[in-house]
């Protein structure tokens, strides 16, 4: 049964601070702030949109749009 995170994937949010490749930070999205990793090989800048690719819980993994 898919639960509200699940329908998450694919979504637009927003780095709330910069994210190293693999690493973690926060990502604003549907108005609330989520522990993310950056499931991409380039640096995440701090406002950089990105898309949400996969959810673990409450964190989310994430790559730029």
């Amino acid at each position: 049964k898919p639960t509200q995170t699940d329908e998450m994937v694919g979504e637009v949010g927003v780095a709330y601070d910069e994210i190293p490749p693999g690493g973690v930070g926060k990502v604003e999205l549907r108005g609330t702030v989520w522990n993310s990793r950056n499931e991409d090989e380039a640096p995440l800048a701090k406002g950089a949109r990105c898309t949400v690719v996969r959810v673990e819980g409450l964190s989310l993994g994430v790559r730029r749009e």
